[in-house]
């Protein structure tokens, strides 16, 4: 794999936990792309639900 595959998709790990359970448990379906999580990982947890879910 590419390194940059690699960072990308640990990034995941530092979404918001909010933003994980309305993803999870809540089942939304906003067009949410893996780049744009990945990208919105690097903002801070309160920045984090308004970015991906508006």
């Amino acid at each position: 794999m590419a390194e940059r595959h690699v960072s990308r998709q640990l990034r995941l790990a530092y979404l918001a936990p909010g933003v994980l359970k309305r993803l999870v448990y809540k089942r939304e379906v906003p067009a949410v792309t893996l780049l744009k999580l990945t990208d919105v990982a690097a903002l801070p947890w309160h920045e984090q639900p308004e970015r991906v879910f508006d």
